[in-house]
């Protein structure tokens, strides 16, 4: 018996959604011929999509016992071992659906899913474009193909995918949106914000598209908004933690946001992700031996040309390997010149990308690692949920941004006293602060630097004022920073300088509208204002050398930046916020012996700036000065610097030892 009329009375069942009803005629079939194929098949089908894939598995075996040589049932048992995670048992499922049907496009672009899931992404690669060749109209395989060049680091060839996927598939919420994701990655803020929206338009309740479209809106300065849309993406997600971390880190840029507040907001995000993990967490049993070799974890997704490595770099290369075992584990997507160095640094390098929170816990414990150190926090490719599992006795934040974890399972926060005043932001913290003697991070200049053979610029003798005969003030921070509040502060400088101009970072046209609207409710002529959008290392630096003083952000103040600018010459005028993220200007000032341009007011800060432009003289001075003034100073001390933090690791460490 074929039952052919009944198989497609249930197929269209099926597909008018009455799922009950289809599993009743398919079973009904089963009842009568217990190993007829496309029964069988279709009744584990409707049991995948119920979330049941070892029953589902079941009726995939009876069916290939009613036809061995049935391509589509091996295909949905590979299917259900990926829903189940077996992915060495799918992967064979799906060759052996493809000895049966050489050309079968879904064999394909599935075992290229399972291979992508195993991080053999070079094979993966190989089956979207065998895909493509057999379907090249087939929208799925160049999204596929788009997500696996982006885990790459691919980010041009993968954006040409995902557009070619939704120019394939217009209604396709997840190529749109994926497409917004590479697209803020690579910089394209503005077509990123036009995918965000298109892909909430097609699917609203699409968390994944509303966290893209809110990391688009934050970094083109539209911070509320941005918030709003982290909110809506972890309301629609949560079991995700991540979409949530994007809105705390966010937070720091906002300026009605105090301590207090952001404080409320991690141990929020900690009660709900972090806790639940605390019951299972066993003891650590590292030897207790206060004076014995300990063993350093760092974790990072940016061990590469990055802002992070201008401040871990020094510490790397600086450590004193007869006292600390130095262990790295990298999730970077992309390695160059600065990678090298960091692996030459460390004792063991690990790449740990495609390694979820759980197996990379697992694989630290094994490390028996003594203190590990989280150095992203919230931000993108956070791995805080490791954090969360406690996998070494002692976990110390550091770097990323000045602010807290959340976490109870992280023990220490490394900082400095002009940060964090001792008495005043302790319980700004889930963690005890660790003031480091001088500065809480050293920098290296080279740190970003990815092709070393790049000519780097150098200061010149003169600041430009000189030869154009007017000042000009900048701001080359990153663009979320550059709030109304900021712009209100600024354009108190402009009015007070005649004829001065005003250069900024603002990556996006969306972005340069919302500056010249502002300054115009300001009553300053728009004209006075040069935009420069990012730009490679060299050229950025170079663009230091048409300022001559950079104006600071608050409340997040510049840090890379800032020590970016005094390497090139030009003084930084800052004003000191409530929080550590707007005292970061306050700490280099210090450690620059500086104080004179660090304000305490909006008022003063204007004083400050105008005052510094009406000096020629001096400004020429700090022209020639301020590197080796930068050089010369505990910012640059990497030996002097990374004494002082093995000398913290190893008070963090007595600690544990003594209980």
């Amino acid at each position: 018996m074929t039952h052919e009329r009944e198989i497609q009375l249930g197929m269209a069942k099926v597909r008018a959604g009455q799922l009950a009803e289809a599993e009743a005629i398919f079973r009904g079939i089963v009842a009568q011929e217990p190993s007829h194929p496309e029964a069988n098949v279709n009744i584990g089908n409707l049991l995948c999509m119920a979330e049941k894939p070892r029953e589902a598995l079941e009726s995939y075996q009876r069916a290939l016992a009613g036809r061995p040589r049935y391509s589509d049932a091996h295909i949905n048992i590979g299917n259900a071992y990926k829903a189940m995670k077996d992915y060495d048992r799918a992967i064979v499922a799906y060759k052996t659906a493809l000895s049966i049907s050489p050309g079968n496009a879904t064999a394909v672009g599935n075992l290229g899913t399972v291979l992508q899931a195993k991080w053999l992404m070079d094979e993966a690669i190989d089956c979207y474009r065998r895909v493509i060749a057999i379907r090249p109209d087939y929208a799925m395989a160049h999204y596929n193909l788009g997500t696996a060049l982006e885990l790459l680091g691919q980010l041009a060839e993968a954006i040409a995918e995902y557009r070619r996927a939704v120019e394939l598939d217009p209604k396709s919420a997840a190529a749109y949106s994926s497409l917004a994701g590479a697209l803020v990655s690579d910089g394209q803020f503005d077509e990123a914000l036009a995918a965000g929206r298109r892909a909430i338009v097609l699917q609203p309740d699409f968390a994944k598209a509303h966290v893209n479209l809110g990391t688009a809106l934050w970094l083109t300065g539209s911070v509320a908004e941005a918030a709003e849309s982290f909110r809506r993406g972890a309301a629609l997600a949560p079991d995700a933690p991540e979409y949530l971390s994007s809105y705390l880190y966010m937070a720091h840029f906002v300026p009605r946001m105090d301590g207090p507040t952001i404080r409320r907001e991690h141990d929020a995000w900690n009660r709900e992700f972090g806790e639940p993990l605390r019951a299972a967490i066993p003891a650590h049993s590292n030897e207790r031996a206060a004076e014995r070799r300990l063993r350093i974890g760092y974790v990072s997704p940016n061990f590469r040309s990055h802002a992070e490595a201008a401040f871990i770099l020094p510490l790397l290369e600086q450590h004193d390997h007869e006292r600390f075992e130095v262990f790295c584990y990298s999730d970077s997507l992309t390695a160059d010149a600065v990678t090298t160095r960091m692996r030459i640094a460390a004792d063991t390098w690990r790449l740990t990308r495609q390694l979820d929170a759980q197996k990379l816990a697992e694989m630290i414990r094994e490390d028996r690692i003594d203190i590990l150190i989280d150095l992203t926090l919230h931000m993108r490719d956070s791995r805080i949920m490791v954090f969360a599992r406690k996998p070494a006795p002692v976990q110390v934040a550091y770097l990323a941004y000045p602010g807290t974890t959340g976490l109870t399972t992280m023990d220490y926060r490394l900082t400095d006293s002009y940060l964090d005043p001792p008495g005043e932001h302790d319980e700004f913290y889930s963690e005890t602060l660790i003031r480091l003697p001088r500065t809480f991070a050293c920098y290296d200049p080279a740190g970003m630097q990815g092709k070393p053979s790049a000519p780097m610029p150098e200061p010149g003798t003169s600041p430009p004022v000189v030869l154009n005969g007017f000042v000009t003030f900048g701001c080359l921070n990153n663009f979320a920073k550059v709030n109304d509040g900021v712009l209100e502060l600024w354009s108190g400088v402009m009015r007070s300088v005649p004829g001065a101009r005003l250069r900024l970072l603002a990556p996006t046209e969306s972005g340069r509208r919302r500056v010249r609207a502002r300054l115009r409710e300001l009553g300053m002529d728009e004209g006075r204002i040069d935009f420069v959008g990012k730009q490679n290392r060299p050229e950025y630096l170079a663009e230091y050398l048409r300022i001559d003083i950079c104006l600071d952000t608050l409340p997040y103040n510049g840090h890379t930046t800032s020590l970016d600018s005094i390497w090139m010459g030009v003084p930084v005028v800052t004003l000191l916020g409530r929080t550590a993220a707007g005292r970061v200007g306050w700490s280099v000032a210090n450690n620059l012996r500086l104080t004179e341009l660090a304000a305490h007011s909006e008022e003063e800060f204007v004083q400050i700036a105008v005052g510094l432009a009406a000096d020629v003289t001096r400004l020429t001075d700090m022209r020639r000065t301020l590197r080796e003034r930068l050089l010369a100073s505990p910012i640059m001390d990497a030996a002097g610097f990374t004494r002082e933090v093995e000398a913290a690791y190893r008070e963090m460490w007595k600690r544990w030892v003594v209980g």
